[in-house]
């Protein structure tokens, strides 16, 4: 006997028409699209598919998504104002134009901003903005060089991973023992 799906509730059912309205205002920019989000926002709370405004607007107390869009907003700033382009171009002028000297600029000044930018999810999503440049106009880029030997690929995976393994001893382990934090701490408590 065939499995029948459970009938949608009419909360569900509403739930799917606006979601689809939305989907279709969206793809065919029927309505800018800030505006489409809000009409679904606000059709969820007007149709009962949310259980009322305040559970629509629930999300909207959390601060993340605000986080996430200051985030975004900074890496555009940091690209618009042109200094994205200046800090490149001083990385490359550093490197002299060779490749892992590149790469390991960039990773060596990874623990220094940390201690600026806390934040991962801020650091990459300003850093992503420097980084462009500076791979799109570095040999960084394999397709750009036209061809990368297997030797040369696994020279530079075996590097990455040396530096990977010495950033962590170097780095993370004494940091997290200065912070009182060590990681002996979690093991003995079975915490991961």
């Amino acid at each position: 006997m065939p499995l029948s799906p459970a009938p949608v509730r009419r909360r569900g059912q509403w739930a799917l028409a606006v979601t689809l309205l939305t989907i279709v205002l969206w793809t065919t920019r029927g309505l800018d699209p800030g505006a489409t989000a809000l009409l679904g926002v606000a059709l969820l709370g007007l149709t009962g598919a949310a259980g009322g405004f305040r559970p629509t607007l629930a999300g909207f107390a959390n601060p993340v998504p605000y986080f996430l869009v200051s985030v975004l907003a900074m890496g555009v700033a940091v690209a618009k104002s042109g200094l994205a382009e200046r800090l490149a171009r001083r990385i490359l002028d550093h490197a002299r134009g060779r490749a892992l000297r590149v790469y390991v600029h960039l990773v060596l000044a990874m623990p220094v901003l940390t201690f600026v930018l806390p934040s991962a999810t801020t650091r990459s999503g300003i850093l992503v903005h420097i980084y462009y440049p500076v791979q799109s106009a570095s040999a960084l880029v394999i397709y750009e060089r036209g061809h990368v030997s297997a030797g040369e690929i696994l020279r530079f995976g075996l590097w990455m991973t040396a530096l990977a393994y010495a950033v962590i001893l170097f780095v993370a382990l004494p940091y997290r023992g200065l912070v009182g934090q060590p990681l002996t701490q979690f093991a003995a408590k079975g915490r991961p």
